[in-house]
């Protein structure tokens, strides 16, 4: 099965903003569960998967840093992730954020077979 790995961040800090973002994002896929959400002292978290995503989004611990960082992997070849990530990465842009994904084709043991690239929004 070909896999596609992914890493980047959502420009705000604000949980109550990244929460609808990403919930409206896995809502518009008909098999989507619903995702995990933790809040921490220090910091929130986003976790979901399913047969074809894995998402973890965490706000950035860097003082002062003000973003959301992402990683994950989807089920499927990087021509048919990029249309995935790019709609969460369209969604930001439609708030008023700033995001960014960079991807990449990867085998089964994470080593890159592709070339990196990266999915940012036009603000």
């Amino acid at each position: 099965m070909r896999r596609t790995s992914y890493c980047g961040s959502i420009g705000t800090g604000c949980h109550d903003t990244v929460e609808p973002i990403i919930r409206s994002w896995l809502a518009s896929w008909p098999s989507a569960a619903t995702p995990h959400v933790k809040i921490r002292i220090f910091g929130s978290e986003i976790t979901y998967e399913d047969a074809v995503l894995s998402l973890y989004c965490y706000e950035n611990s860097v003082q002062g840093a003000g973003d959301f960082l992402l990683e994950g992997h989807v089920n499927a070849p990087p021509d048919a992730a990029v249309l995935l990530l790019g709609e969460l990465v369209q969604r930001c842009a439609k708030q008023g954020f700033a995001a960014d994904i960079d991807y990449v084709e990867v085998d089964e043991d994470d080593t890159w077979i592709g070339e990196e690239l990266t999915i940012r929004t036009a603000l």
